[in-house]
């Protein structure tokens, strides 16, 4: 192990024993680069692949083959960005692998410490649709399944700050919560000419649509689900198919939301049960 300008540098070399020069690798951190020399490779000109382990996410990362004069390369720059955490308080210990043309297995490392906490995430790799999410979350989307997906539009993951686009409502399915015009609202209520059951001039549905769902979790412990419709629409005084219905008696005036119980300790916690008016004006 040696020092550098003041940067941590790991060298280690394997191989077989004989005369032929070992394959060896130096590496130099600095803030947002990884620079990487290396010698006793082949005579190939892309002599050796690099790779980077030591990261929490992703497990490898490939940096790239260098170009090799006589088996050898000089000061191959990796240049790297990290999200979710401008100035690292930690190191954390990162090692480059370089695997050889010949074998495919690692014939040389070296180690280093790299800026690092619990906060950060490598850019490019993480955040973006498709992608896991950061440590701090998705930089695009919203989290389902573990990876970043689009959302906020019909049939898509809620996003982040539990909202939905335009008048889509939060619907819980195939254990995540989506956005859908599909449930909420009862039989003629106005809706869209692409809603299913949905006719008229003015358009309206002509079948009531089940209850919203959502999922909250209790304080002890435990989920239970919460029922809603919108829009002027209510929930049943009675379970059942719990379907919404047209708020005849104008008791929710002109709240926006009729809900089932939120509170996990309330005896009719679960059911799809009339508990409050909200989004009142």
């Amino acid at each position: 192990m040696t020092t550098k300008a003041g940067i941590v540098v790991g060298l280690i070399a394997l191989g077989c024993g004989g005369d032929a020069p070992k394959p060896q690798l130096h590496l130099t951190v600095h803030d947002k680069k990884l620079v990487i020399s290396g010698s006793g490779f082949s005579h190939k000109l892309e002599c050796v692949q690099l790779s980077l382990i030591g990261l929490p996410a992703p497990a490898l990362v490939e940096l790239g083959m260098p170009e090799c004069s006589d088996g050898a390369f000089d000061d191959f720059a990796w240049r790297f960005d990290r999200v979710g955490c401008a100035n690292p308080s930690k190191q954390r210990d990162i090692v480059v692998l370089g695997v050889g043309d010949l074998n495919k297995v690692p014939v040389a490392s070296a180690s280093g410490k790299i800026a690092w906490d619990d906060k950060c995430g490598l850019a490019e790799y993480c955040g973006a649709i498709g992608q896991p999410p950061c440590p701090t979350g998705c930089l695009e989307g919203a989290e389902a399944f573990g990876t970043c997906q689009h959302c906020g539009k019909e049939g898509q993951v809620i996003c982040d700050n539990n909202k939905c686009d335009g008048d889509l409502r939060p619907d819980f399915q195939n254990g995540i919560t989506i956005c859908t015009d599909l449930c909420g609202h009862a039989q003629g209520s106005p809706c869209v000419d692409t809603t299913p059951n949905c006719a008229g001039h003015p358009p309206v549905l002509t079948l009531p649509q089940r209850a919203c769902k959502t999922v909250k979790t209790k304080s002890g412990g435990g989920t239970f689900d919460v029922f809603a419709c919108y829009d002027g629409s209510r929930l049943p005084n009675q379970g059942g198919q719990c379907l919404c219905q047209p708020d005849g008696t104008g008791a929710g005036g002109s709240c926006g939301t009729d809900s089932s119980p939120t509170n996990g300790n309330d005896p009719a916690a679960g059911t799809c049960t009339h508990d409050e008016f909200k989004d009142c004006p």
